[in-house]
């Protein structure tokens, strides 16, 4: 049994907690505490992104021969950095902070990205459906969605499934977030997880997709309003783009009390060709699929 403080408003209330069966904390992966839109949450480092601009001036380059975001090249420097470069300019690669925001009884803890790290189209265009035998697959569908492949580093499940791709169904596969972003050590910690995709995480509504299993995956509609998350306000779900994000052509307001659109996976309600986003302010709203200056704010769950 244990006694817990917790904090709410101006007042204070202590807690009797049994804890049944065996407890071994996290060990987590360079962690620390830090305050988030009021809330007191752990974070994290684990994987590396490129994102903040880099004066490189006297610094020698080599090509690595891998790249960010399908064409933007990494270099290693003599003074033991990595840059990528995107246009003219570089960008250095750093480690990727996350938010926890989930505790499993396995150990394993839920990550949610802090910044928007990169943007991306949920999908490619707005106004074609694809068939799978007799079955509509709508531009909104997260399973056969472009932005899904991209996180997960796969080909399209379109493709997977057995259709026959589209010039929209890009193939991520050793291209995309999971395989740049993660060490061959780091992608071991991932866990594969069941995503719901319901419409109960959403609205109700014909939209709605299948369930996913997926290693890296965006936050549903439901789950970016929740209190255990510490999402359940405006201010808590404002995300900041990088500079490397804004350089690939993420949306980042001028207000600097605002920050950047980013994409959640559930399904518009309303139509086919829409899917949910935060806005700069931290409300949700709703965008086209095609709308590639959404920025990406990517989850997952790891283990020790």
């Amino acid at each position: 049994e244990a006694e817990f403080t917790i904090e709410q408003g101006d007042t204070y209330k202590n807690v009797s907690v049994t804890i049944v069966g065996g407890y071994k904390p996290f060990i987590g992966i360079n962690p620390s505490l830090n305050w988030v839109a009021g809330y007191k949450r752990e974070t994290v480092t684990f994987g590396s992104w490129p994102q903040s601009l880099a004066d490189v001036t006297g610094i020698t380059l080599t090509a690595t021969g891998k790249t960010y975001d399908g064409n933007n090249a990494e270099y290693s420097g003599d003074d033991g950095n990595k840059y990528v470069m995107v246009g003219d300019s570089y960008y250095k690669v750093e480690p990727i902070t996350w938010r926890v925001i989930g505790y499993n009884s396995d150990g394993s803890k839920k990550l949610l990205a802090d910044k928007i790290y990169t943007n991306l189209a949920y999908y490619g265009t707005w106004q074609d459906t694809r068939t799978l035998g007799e079955k509509t697959i709508y531009p909104n569908n997260y399973k056969y969605s472009n932005i899904r492949a991209y996180l997960n580093s796969t080909k399209n499940q379109f493709e997977a499934d057995g259709g026959t791709p589209t010039e929209y169904d890009v193939d991520w596969t050793n291209a995309g977030f999971l395989t740049a972003a993660f060490s061959s050590t780091e992608l071991q910690k991932i866990k594969t997880v069941l995503v719901d995709n319901s419409a109960a995480t959403t609205n109700t509504n014909e939209y709605a997709c299948e369930n996913t299993e997926d290693k890296v995956y965006l936050l549903s509609y439901k789950e970016a309003s929740k209190k255990l998350y510490g999402l359940d306000n405006d201010s808590s779900r404002i995300m900041k783009a990088t500079d490397y994000a804004i350089a690939n052509g993420a949306y980042q307001s001028d207000s600097e009390s605002y920050g950047g659109w980013w994409w959640l996976r559930s399904a518009d309600y309303g139509s086919d060709s829409g899917a949910r986003f935060i806005g700069g302010g931290g409300g949700s709203g709703v965008d086209g699929v095609i709308h590639s200056p959404v920025g990406v704010v990517p989850a997952l769950t790891v283990t020790e």
